[in-house]
């Protein structure tokens, strides 16, 4: 259902980035969903999926399949379990099934700074549902 194209790897540069397609079921042409790279941030720890549009295209009964085909495929090197992705208010309301899924939480919101303003919502996957409370104390002088 899933497939995953690798880029040529870069020298010297950990891990690898990638086109991930789900594969549709009466004639097998490729969708693309979104870009992965497997050392997300320059880390073995994470992977991150990037560039996924305004459609989706894994379906709410498919999403649980998704997260566990990216967690045994995705790198056979490091195979990480924590997948990071931003999406913007109006992606959110059309990924709104990744975003409720009991193992993903939201780990920040802040503003585009970039070319906005908008606001961009960070999510943070994890097999283990490993989620600690963050706590925000202010350092002492």
């Amino acid at each position: 259902m899933f497939s995953v194209e690798w880029m040529p790897r870069v020298e010297n540069v950990s891990g690898r980035t990638g086109i991930i397609y789900k594969h549709r079921k009466n004639d097998n042409s490729p969708m693309r969903i979104c870009h992965v790279t497997s050392w997300g941030m320059g880390s073995c720890a994470i992977a991150t999926l990037q560039n996924w549009g305004y459609t989706t295209r894994v379906e709410l009964n498919e999403v649980d399949q998704f997260f566990e085909w990216l967690c045994a495929t995705i790198d056979n090197d490091w195979q990480p379990m924590e997948f990071y992705f931003m999406f913007s208010p109006n992606q959110k309301k059309t990924f709104k099934h990744f975003i409720r899924h009991p193992n993903v939480k939201l780990r920040d919101k802040f503003e585009n700074k970039s070319h906005g303003p908008n606001t961009v919502y960070l999510y943070r996957y994890s097999k283990a549902c490993d989620f600690k409370r963050i706590v925000n104390r202010k350092a002492e002088i």
